[in-house]
């Protein structure tokens, strides 16, 4: 029995798992070579990666996933890692974000359209170092 054991899943399926990570992640690679620099590989190993093979250095898989928020249960098997699911949503910020755009409309007397706020709210919950500038202009904006 020295047949090697293969994984179940093809390219294409990897490849879209990476794909829709690094999507949720709002994370894009169109310099690869940049990002290559950036992890100390190869700009073909990043290549090889969002063509669907996994990676074959672990800590590197590793040192990728925590710096580009990729669930590497998720990118290797399909099921998504009981980590990732607990943090699916931070009901705090989303009730913080929420509060913020909600606030500025009063104060403001504007009125914002259901996309609108849903933008605003979006901006605020996944933009670490926005949402602190934007609450910022909306409380100053709601001024007057």
């Amino acid at each position: 029995m020295d047949k090697e054991r293969r994984s179940p899943y093809t390219i294409d399926e990897v490849r879209g798992r990476l794909e829709e990570e690094l999507n949720r992640n709002n994370v894009s690679f169109h310099n690869k070579a940049a990002i290559a620099k950036e992890m100390g590989c190869s700009p073909t190993t990043i290549f090889r990666w969002l063509s669907g093979s996994l990676p074959k250095d672990p800590a590197l898989m590793f040192e990728f996933c925590e710096r580009y928020g990729v669930d590497m249960v998720y990118w290797t098997s399909g099921k998504r890692s009981a980590a990732i699911e607990a943090e699916a949503l931070d009901v705090d910020r989303l009730t913080e974000a929420i509060t913020t755009v909600d606030s500025f409309a009063i104060h403001t007397g504007e009125s914002l359209s259901d996309a609108q706020k849903a933008k605003l709210i979006s901006l605020m919950y996944t933009e670490e170092v926005g949402t602190k500038t934007i609450a910022k202009t909306l409380d100053v904006i709601g001024q007057k």
